[in-house]
């Protein structure tokens, strides 16, 4: 009697994952890597699940423009205002100040104050949430003579057309020459021995005061004080037309720093001491020519690392150090870097342990030195979702944030997640993050605070992403309290989804057959949870195996047309008992889109026999 040996059986189990790759063809990507992932972020222990949704704060009908977590609340730069968050009121509506640029603005903290910079203004909030309209005056001469002289002090100040001048006096001058002319017709504040008057006249256009009566000798000390405006024509846009800032200092973030100033892209200017409100008309630094703007600043150490735009020709990146000259004074001298590489967004730097990384034509970049000047400095961390990242439209728009163990690179709703979690090394030697691809994430500006990560949108919206572990914690865009179903708006489902590469068996030759017995994935436990596995081979186009639904019984979220009495929190192997014939190739997915329902998976299987080599021909 004749008898068929059976076809050797073999199976493909995947339990250990990483991050999608958009970089190599299906054929060739790692089983432990996606090509198609939309939607999932690694939980702790590495495997894909669901990334949680986001949830409308606030609706401020404009343009949000910056997020700022200060002063133990919440500040939000909406439309050509700023608002704060009443705790008391639990509305987002306090007005702090109007009159902004209605355009994406910058933040810095230093000295117990808030600095914003948004193109065409530069505002300072102190921390009772009051705007701070005070401006630094520098005494700009001391010890000067009635007839000039004198020791300098300080720089003018570019935020204020003030200035101090201090003289001493012998008792015989009534004339005091100030040290600028052609002042403001602004009358001048004056006092001798601490005593101010108004028993004098004076010369706008000469520069000087003359007292009714000679003051006396003050032996030495300076006796008479006059404070008087002198406007520099350029010198107050110069501040308020930057658009980037940033702390530095010699030990610690001392100084505010400010650039991206469209007339003079390739400028920075420095702050006084601890003082946001003063900015010295000779504390700035030139970066290379104007041909290239600075975009950012970076912290590598006890360096500051300037950044500019692209230029095969030009530095694009500039060391900046602190010191002490021989006179005790701050300097902060810089070297050039590297030529040949350059931001694109101003809003895409980001602080990441240990690696500082900036957003580039070329995709994500990050420092691997100090040493600035050396070779080899700058190098790519986003390779495996290069290829769709620097295809988007509006690089130079692109946010980014450091959240948690996530870096989120937000540009045209979509959204690149690098895991720093999990580093893996580049074909250039060096190394990147493992990432994820998120969709329907319309942010315009983001930034964590107070453990939350909240995003504005161009048509005005907060919002925040969930935190919790509830069902409703997985839709976008909810509004109001789920407890509270009147009032209740649950929100967009998200499209999540995890597939294999596309497999081959270990041979492409020959036909396999997909087998409805071993085949199957390893479904995370959630409350309320489902999903759809599906193939796609050579044969078909994400053809549907199963349907099924994964729930835990609970007494605060049931629904009875689903009611369930498991009440265990364990994994659940789900089954696909579809058979699929002759196949060269084969790629198993499993997806859920179905609003407030969780959704992961901690291994799948597939297991097929292997048969004849093929014979077709097309």
């Amino acid at each position: 009697m004749a008898t068929t040996k059976p076809k050797a059986r073999s199976s493909i189990t995947i339990d250990q994952f990483l991050g999608v790759d958009f970089a190599n063809d299906e054929t060739n990507v790692d089983p432990r890597r996606s090509p198609n992932a939309p939607n999932m972020v690694a939980d702790t222990a590495g495997r894909p699940q669901k990334r949680r949704g986001y949830e409308l704060i606030n609706d401020f009908g404009a343009e949000v423009n910056g997020i700022y977590p200060f002063a133990g609340t919440i500040l939000v730069h909406a439309g050509t205002k700023l608002y704060a968050y009443d705790a008391l009121a639990e509305t987002w509506t306090t007005q702090v100040k109007s009159g902004m640029a209605n355009a994406r603005s910058m933040g810095a903290v230093i000295a117990g104050n808030l600095c914003i910079v948004d193109g065409s203004g530069y505002t300072v909030i102190d921390d009772t949430l009051s705007e701070v309209t005070s401006r630094f005056i520098p005494t700009t001469v001391i010890g000067r003579k009635p007839t000039g002289g004198g020791t300098f002090l300080e720089d003018p100040n570019m935020l204020t057309s003030w200035r101090i001048n201090s003289f001493t006096t012998d008792g015989t001058a009534a004339t005091f020459q100030l040290d600028a002319d052609n002042l403001d017709y602004v009358t001048p504040i004056v006092s001798v021995g601490g005593v101010e008057t108004n028993e004098f006249s004076w010369d706008y256009l000469s520069g000087t005061v003359t007292f009714d009566n000679n003051p006396p000798d003050d032996d030495g000390v300076d006796s008479v004080v006059i404070r008087f405006s002198k406007t520099i024509s350029g010198y107050a846009n110069i501040v308020n037309n930057c658009t980037i800032i940033a702390t530095y200092g010699l030990g610690n973030d001392s100084r505010v720093f400010i650039s991206g100033n469209a007339e003079h892209p390739n400028v920075d200017w420095q702050s006084g001491l601890y003082d946001p409100t003063y900015f010295p008309d000779t504390g700035y630094t030139r970066f290379g020519s104007e041909q290239t703007a600075v975009m950012g600043y970076m912290k590598q150490y006890d360096a500051m690392v300037v950044v500019k735009e692209r230029s095969d020709t030009e530095t694009g990146i500039f060391l900046r150090t602190a010191e002490l000259d021989s006179d005790g004074v701050a300097v902060f001298p810089v070297k050039e870097g590297l030529a040949g590489i350059g931001a694109v967004s101003k809003y895409a730097f980001a602080s990441l342990p240990n690696d500082q990384v900036f957003l580039t034509t070329n995709g994500l970049y990050g420092l691997d030195s100090n040493a600035v000047t050396q070779q080899r400095t700058t190098q790519l961390r986003s390779y495996y979702v290069n290829p769709v990242l620097i295809e988007e439209s509006g690089l130079q728009n692109a946010v980014g944030v450091a959240y948690k163990n996530l870096f989120i690179l937000c540009v045209n709703g979509n959204a690149y997640v690098a895991n720093m979690n999990a580093q893996n090394p580049n074909p250039s030697g060096s190394y990147g993050y493992e990432w994820y691809y998120w969709t329907n994430i319309p942010a315009r500006t983001i930034q964590e605070a107070g453990g939350r990560l909240y995003f504005g949108s161009a048509d005005g919206k907060l919002y925040a992403f969930k935190t919790g572990t509830a069902t409703t914690d997985y839709s976008d865009g909810s509004e109001g309290d789920p407890s509270d179903p009147d009032n209740y708006v649950p929100g967009e489902a998200i499209d999540a989804m995890w597939t294999t590469p596309l497999l081959d068996g270990g041979d492409f030759m020959r036909e396999k057959t997909i087998s409805k017995k071993g085949t199957g994935i390893k479904a995370k436990p959630f409350s309320r949870s489902s999903g759809e596995i599906f193939f796609t081979t050579d044969r078909t186009l994400m053809g549907v195996a199963r349907q099924y639904t994964m729930d835990i019984l609970d007494w605060d979220d049931i629904d009875f047309n689903r009611f369930t009495f498991n009440m265990t929190a364990q994994p659940q192997v789900q089954i696909a008992p579809k058979k699929y014939r002759k196949v060269l190739f084969f790629q198993m997915g499993v997806r859920n889109n179905v609003v407030n329902e969780g959704f992961g998976v901690l291994a799948m299987q597939i297991a097929f026999t292997v048969g004849n080599n093929t014979r077709r021909k097309n």
